[in-house]
């Protein structure tokens, strides 16, 4: 499926936020909204953050993955 989302640019507190769709097949309506934030903790390190809400419309944190150059 396609995936769409917005794009909030990085500001002072260099953090990127995008909100979206997604398709989800175990959804009533099979699409689903989702948020991701990404944080620039250095410039080696940074975060990604995907969060969805549940059947019942209450977000919550699908994952987290932190990024680092070696």
């Amino acid at each position: 499926g396609l995936t769409q989302l917005t794009f909030a640019p990085a500001d002072t507190t260099k953090t990127i936020t995008d909100k979206g769709t997604m398709a989800d097949p175990t959804a009533p309506t099979g699409s689903k909204d989702f948020r991701s934030v990404t944080k620039f903790v250095d410039k080696n390190t940074y975060v990604f953050e995907m969060f969805t809400a549940d059947n019942d419309g209450k977000e919550f944190k699908m994952m987290e993955i932190t990024y680092k150059r070696f």
